[in-house]
């Protein structure tokens, strides 16, 4: 007896904009894949690429809004696995995925980083302590990590990955 496709949440931006990670985000999603079943859940914090990276008031609303999507495809389509692409080494982005990451990644039994913006496990250090067990819980431990240049830093080293 089979025991289906493995079921993937994938929680990440498409165009627009048409930024390097979400032209490949849309890529996977278009893929068909015999052993596998992706769920998607967009990001949609910027819509052009001057605001990729700011704070905007609005995007603190889509945050908890993106929070509760999450949550619904999960318990929806029961996907085990949490596919997710961690921002770079920049402040804003940083505690978003702090925000989103801890509110979701305990409802998965597995997670996939995919390091487009290398650099995040460096960041570490420039948080005040208080957030730095956040860090540790958003980030750390991957079921895998996926960097895609070995020119990058090696976060999912730094984090752990299994």
């Amino acid at each position: 007896m089979s025991a289906g496709p493995l079921r993937v949440l994938v929680v990440g931006q498409t165009p627009p904009p048409f930024g390097g990670q979400a032209v490949m985000i849309e890529a996977l999603l278009a893929g068909r894949y015999d052993r596998i079943h992706l769920e998607h859940v967009r990001l949609a914090f910027s819509d052009d690429m001057d605001s990729v990276g700011r704070f905007q008031w609005r995007k603190v609303l889509l945050l908890f809004t993106t929070i509760a999507r999450i949550w619904w495809a999960r318990l929806r389509s029961r996907t085990p696995v949490l596919y997710y692409p961690p921002s770079g080494p920049n402040l804003v982005p940083v505690l978003r995925d702090l925000i989103l990451l801890c509110a979701t990644r305990w409802m998965f039994s597995r997670t996939v980083f995919h390091f487009h913006a290398g650099g995040v496990s460096g960041f570490r250090g420039r948080l005040p302590f208080l957030l730095r067990p956040l860090f540790d819980l958003a980030y750390g431990r991957p079921a895998l990590a996926i960097r895609t240049a070995a020119e990058n830093p090696d976060d999912g080293l730094a984090f752990r990955a299994s």
